[in-house]
């Protein structure tokens, strides 16, 4: 069986379809604005009623019973504890007097604070992730192959090798191929693996390699420039009859 094949089954075996119906989707280490509402007759209540929240994250609780903002048109309480991914339940609880009012959710923080894809995406990102790892190896496997060094016999008869140039834009291609498979590599394991280091590793690779790009085309450039200078000299001298210096 092919091996990318095996790849494919392997991811998708991962997919799981959650039970849980989350409200939200929150980023890590990020402030979350919780906003809800409280209900007296139909009506909103009134911004004397207390209102409470717990947010638990099992079998922790990560917030216990704290009032909450209320203005008389919605509630809201600003959650700081972010700082672990996972799923979490959220229970707020208004009294009246003898009435009261219950609300009870999940929502979940992840790294990037996204949802999971879906699981056509999932195939669409498994077959991308494979494919620009494939093509950014093999272009650097064979950048690396390629002899661009100009041969110079007995004689002092020379031949200019163009090779020089194929092994920039192959190079070239690889570096591209690579910073697009941190992009999908980031994704998939941030959305299916829910390993928050190694997306933020994936991440910042591949944050580090778009801020290098310009100068990374510039470096490729100046050195085709150079290369085809210097062979445009050894051309002359061919043509000449002159041995290189």
């Amino acid at each position: 069986m092919n091996k990318n094949i095996i790849w494919i089954i392997a991811i998708l075996s991962l997919v799981q379809v959650s039970a849980v119906d989350y409200r939200f989707y929150a980023q890590q280490d990020e402030n979350i604005t919780i906003i809800n509402h409280c209900y007296d007759s139909g009506a909103n209540c009134i911004s004397t009623i207390p209102c409470n929240i717990t947010i638990t994250r099992e079998p922790y609780f990560a917030l216990n019973n704290k009032r909450m903002t209320n203005n008389g048109f919605y509630l809201n309480y600003t959650f700081y504890n972010t700082s672990i991914n996972g799923e979490y339940q959220a229970s707020i609880v208004c009294k009246n007097g003898a009435d009261s009012s219950f609300d009870n959710f999940f929502f979940k923080i992840t790294a990037s604070g996204n949802p999971p894809l879906t699981t056509g995406e999932t195939i669409l990102y498994g077959i991308c992730f494979i494919f620009f790892l494939s093509i950014s190896i093999s272009f650097l496997v064979w950048s690396i192959g390629i002899d661009g060094k100009n041969t110079y016999k007995i004689g002092d008869y020379a031949q200019i090798n163009y090779g020089k140039y194929l092994k920039l834009f192959l190079f070239t291609l690889s570096y591209f191929g690579f910073w697009i498979f941190c992009l999908f590599a980031a994704t998939l394991i941030e959305n299916y693996f829910e390993m928050s280091f190694m997306y933020n590793f994936f991440m910042t690779i591949f944050q580090i390699m778009s801020i290098l790009i310009i100068p990374f085309l510039m470096v490729m450039s100046v050195a085709a420039f150079v290369d085809w200078i210097a062979d445009a000299k050894l051309h002359k001298l061919i043509k000449r009859g002159l041995p290189p210096r």
